[in-house]
Parts: C-alpha cells; sequence; structure tokens
C-alpha cells in the first residue's frame, strides 16, 4: 500500500513539474491539478480499504483445557466460567458463543427444545444437543461428534461451525490449538 500511495505522489509531481514554467494554458494547469487530486484520492481510497479488510480479518485461537482464546493476537476468555475446549470422539467441542460472537455472528438457545441456532452473514445453523443431525440453511447435515452439554454447558463442534461459516479450521497436534481463520470454508 506504502509502495502504491508512493507512486501515486511521484506521477502526481512528475506531472506538475512537466507542466512547470513550460507556458501551458491555465485550462491546462487546471486538468495537472484535478489528475494530481485523482491520484491523491485513489491512493487514499486504496488505504482506507486495505485498512478496513485488516480490521475485518479474524485470527481465532483456542487451546485444548485451556479458558483462555486469543481473537487477532488479543487474549481474552472464552466464557466467564472458565469453559475449556474439549476433545469427544476425536472432535473439538467448545463454548461457541464467544467465537461466533468475535466474527459478527449471533447465537439463541432454545432451552425448551435443546436447539442452538447460530447465524453469520447469509447463513444460519440449527443444531440440537445429542443429534449428529444439524442444519445449514434449513438442509440436513451430518455432523461426526453431536453436540452436548458439559459441566452446564453447550458445547458444539468448532469444526463444522466455523467451516460452515466459511472460515478455516487448522489443527495442530502438538500444541493441542485450534486456529481458525477467514478463508474460503464449506459456504
Amino acid at each position: 500500500m506504502k509502495k502504491m500511495k508512493f507512486l501515486a505522489m511521484l506521477l502526481a509531481m512528475g506531472l506538475c513539474a512537466s507542466s512547470a514554467g513550460c507556458g501551458c494554458s491555465a485550462a491546462k494547469e487546471e486538468a495537472v491539478q484535478a489528475a494530481k487530486d485523482a491520484v491523491q484520492q485513489v491512493a487514499a481510497e486504496a488505504e482506507a480499504e486495505a485498512e478496513g479488510e485488516a480490521e475485518e480479518s479474524k485470527e481465532i485461537i483456542l487451546q485444548i483445557d485451556n479458558p483462555m482464546m486469543k481473537v487477532n493476537g488479543e487474549e481474552k476468555n472464552i466464557d466467564e466460567e472458565g469453559t475449556t475446549p474439549v476433545i469427544v470422539d476425536g472432535s473439538t467441542l467448545l463454548p461457541v458463543r464467544a467465537i461466533v460472537e468475535e466474527i459478527g455472528g449471533e447465537v439463541n438457545w432454545n432451552a425448551e427444545t435443546k436447539e442452538v441456532t447460530l447465524t453469520h452473514e447469509d447463513q444460519e445453523i440449527v443444531l440440537k444437543i445429542d443429534s449428529t443431525e444439524g442444519f445449514l440453511n434449513g438442509e440436513p447435515q451430518v455432523l461426526d461428534t453431536a453436540p452436548a452439554i458439559i459441566n452446564g454447558r453447550t458445547m458444539l463442534p468448532i469444526r463444522f461451525v466455523a467451516q460452515s461459516f466459511g472460515f478455516n479450521v487448522d489443527w495442530n497436534k502438538e500444541t493441542k490449538e485450534i486456529t481458525i481463520t477467514e478463508g474460503e470454508g464449506q459456504a
């Protein structure tokens, strides 16, 4: 981005220098100034867009048996109760509210039906406790591991949730870390 801004400024300076002292008409000088202004505006807009993309990009790192998560390098509690991600039948389950809310989604719990509805942008996931059948935008999906209530907390399979919302999920077996980043996922 800095290179683009630098090149835009060089172009604008070159246009100004080429018109200086050459006896150009006022119309040409106005055109050169307009070009300089346009180049500066394009550079400013491109820089603002790049900064906006950087702010929107998310990286969330969680670790098995650790009640903290890192969001773009900032350490935060997963929840107030100190709940930690766990592995059940080879899948990572965690209290997903913190993750979904960090990426700009919403979580709704129906205690009567024991269903959780997760929404993010135009995607909707409905999962039921102890059921390996879930729904993504109304279409049935088969989960590797059923959502569960563990120590009074609703725990959901993070890979299915994150990938359904278009995020990538990486697992580091050595450190037992789950890294969630914006990407293609399944969405």
